[in-house]
């Protein structure tokens, strides 16, 4: 399953996600990569800055390689500016290497579902690896 790349977002999902690698990789062997995406407007340059959400996915690596690295998981975070979340997740797999991509199935609030989104679609056609789409323990 290593290396193992798990798309986080900054909500209470992603320590679920964190989890399944923990039981499923072996501590200072594996290595587990975080990809944090700041979708960026079409209207802004790709590389502008937006502090509130570089902050954002600042924070949400640093908790989370703080985690794992605390049961001695080789871990290294990604904080990535993109206009496409699936592509920047396909683009990072390409350049690490990855083995599996974990991602969090979005619930349909409005229909009480998890239906496959267009992000969870462009990965299972785009990727060259394994991808785990996880619907949340909670749910």
């Amino acid at each position: 399953m290593s290396p193992l790349l798990i798309y986080v977002q900054g909500n209470e999902f992603d320590k679920e996600l964190l989890d399944i690698a923990f039981n499923n990789l072996n501590p200072n062997e594996d290595v587990i990569h975080l990809i944090y995406v700041i979708e960026m407007d079409r209207t802004l340059p790709i590389d502008s800055e937006i502090p509130p959400l570089t902050a954002k996915g600042e924070n949400t690596l640093k908790n989370l390689e703080f985690l794992a690295k605390r049961l001695k998981f080789n871990v290294e975070g990604h904080l990535v500016q993109s206009r496409d979340i699936g592509s920047a997740i396909i683009q990072e797999s390409f350049e690490k290497n990855i083995n599996t991509i974990i991602i969090e199935l979005q619930k349909n609030e409005i229909n009480d579902y998890y239906p496959l989104n267009k992000m969870a679609e462009y990965l299972l056609i785009n990727s060259k690896c394994q991808v785990i789409l996880v619907k949340p323990r909670s749910a």
